[in-house]
């Protein structure tokens, strides 16, 4: 790999981990919802699994389609 596609790979991969930071906000609320209503007393877990979605959601989406990333990635 040449030093200019490691560069590339290292600006997308902060890229991609300052998406997920700045998004993560999104998921807490749904996350204690849904284990409220679940009867569970952790909510980590779903927050884990939610941060999972989140990510594979930051990889699909294509912000030149006019839709806003928080309302993409709560479907």
């Amino acid at each position: 790999m040449t030093e200019d596609e490691l560069h590339l790979w290292e600006r997308y991969e902060n890229a991609r981990n300052e998406l997920t930071a700045f998004y993560l906000s999104i998921i807490d609320r749904p996350a204690k919802y849904i284990a409220r209503i679940a009867g569970r007393d952790g909510w980590e877990d779903l927050r884990q699994d939610a941060a999972i979605g989140l990510m594979k959601a930051i990889e699909r989406f294509h912000p030149d389609r006019g839709v806003e990333f928080r309302v993409f990635a709560k479907r």
